[in-house]
């Protein structure tokens, strides 16, 4: 599959993707997730997940991040956001360079508001 094809595939997704770096700084946001933080371009870039989320979600984001990069196994919880009370499924997964070692961690979080009802 080519480069465009993966990216029509996450950018057309209704789920919230992101990747961030061990220092959970954003890499990258699809569509879904920019509109979520009022985004329009790439102004997230370099930006920490602690510069748009509360000190106790960045806490917790954080340590599944830091468990990612120590196991290189996938996490996956339930998240309530305080931003707007909606339920996620996130699935965060090692992403990993040339040599195999961890350079970022990739982030799905799937609305499972619905299914709470």
């Amino acid at each position: 599959m080519s480069e465009a094809r993966y990216r029509s595939l996450v950018e057309s997704t209704d789920d919230s993707i992101y990747l961030v770096n061990r220092k959970c700084e954003y890499l990258f946001m699809n569509a879904k997730h920019r509109s979520r933080l009022g985004f329009f371009g790439e102004e997230y870039m370099g930006k920490a997940y602690g510069d748009f989320h509360s000190p106790e979600e960045t806490g917790g984001f954080r340590e599944d991040v830091e468990r990612v990069f120590e196991t290189g196994e996938p996490l996956q919880h339930e998240h309530r956001s305080q931003r707007d009370g909606k339920y996620f499924l996130r699935t965060l997964s090692p992403i990993r360079g040339l040599q195999k070692e961890i350079v970022g961690v990739s982030v799905v979080s799937k609305n499972v508001t619905q299914l709470k009802d």
